[in-house]
């Protein structure tokens, strides 16, 4: 099976500011888009690059972090991150 590779785009992020609140890093994002996962949300449409995914995923941080992003098919546009609350983790990533 090929393997997909995508392009990263961190543009519409601050990230600077993002790890100085929480700690968050490029990589953690990126680990957390490449991790397989039924734990991803889709909202917006019908286009491909209108669909926003945000997906809920333990990192190597040993914590739980939101990652929002769109793609177009080649690069993957992240437009958000946050330490997922303690409602959030029940919801998206426990499951209940």
């Amino acid at each position: 099976m090929d393997e997909f590779h995508f392009n990263y785009n961190f543009d519409n992020l601050d990230l600077v500011l993002l790890h100085k609140e929480d700690g968050i890093t490029r990589e953690e994002m990126i680990y957390v888009f490449e991790k397989p996962s039924h734990r991803v949300i889709q909202e917006g449409g019908p286009e491909l690059t209108d669909i926003v995914h945000i997906q809920t995923e333990y990192t190597p941080k040993r914590r739980i972090i939101r990652v929002a992003y769109v793609s177009d098919g080649e690069t993957v546009f992240f437009l958000g991150a946050k330490i997922a609350d303690e409602e959030e983790v029940n919801k998206y990533y426990c499951g209940f």
